[in-house]
């Protein structure tokens, strides 16, 4: 595996495992967005809290140059280790 799939497959792995997290409002859905044509990878939360509209980004990666880049984290956690 060359080291840009090598890449693509640990950001994907991470992603996925942070999305199975669950915030208690059953209205609002983890979506993944992976496009590994042009390198970008994104988790976000969309849906709906009573009357208010839920639509933001939850983690953003991008690889450019042969590296990765964190472009958002709106977590606890640091992904960038």
């Amino acid at each position: 595996m060359d080291k840009l799939e090598l890449y693509r497959v640990c950001i994907q792995t991470l992603l996925e495992k942070y999305a199975q997290s669950k915030f208690g409002n059953e209205d609002v859905e983890n979506e993944l967005f992976f496009d590994p044509i042009r390198n970008h990878y994104q988790l976000l939360r969309v849906g709906w809290k009573g009357l208010e509209r839920i639509y933001y980004t939850v983690l953003h990666f991008d690889i450019k140059g042969g590296k990765i880049w964190l472009q958002h984290n709106a977590t606890d956690i640091d992904v960038g280790q």
